[in-house]
């Protein structure tokens, strides 16, 4: 999902009005954590908003933050951004599930 929204957000925001430039997806695996880098040409920053429950869109960031352990982004002198995320790759130990079946 992180890789999804991260992507997406390159697509919608950076992308779409830069048809003539690209941006790139980078995966990384250390022991613990997968880091996810997406770059786009666009120079704006990325930021979280506050979506009504009746919004269909704007909660990429959001998701991103409770799903990644850290996300930033760095800014690039002409070209564009780099926004990432690190999600933990071990599972905390699971608790028994108090729902009805």
């Amino acid at each position: 999902m992180v890789v999804g929204e991260l992507v997406a957000n390159a697509v919608r925001h950076a992308l779409a009005p830069h048809p003539d430039r690209h941006g790139w997806l980078g995966l990384m695996n250390t022991t613990k954590t997968v880091v996810c880098a997406v770059q786009d040409p666009s120079p704006d920053k990325p930021l979280p908003r506050t979506a009504t429950p009746h919004d269909t869109r704007g909660r990429g960031l959001l998701i991103i933050s409770e799903l990644a352990h850290d996300w930033g982004y760095s800014l690039h002198s002409n070209t564009g951004k780099t926004v990432w995320a690190v999600v933990p790759t071990t599972l905390a130990p699971c608790t028994a599930w108090a729902g009805t079946s």
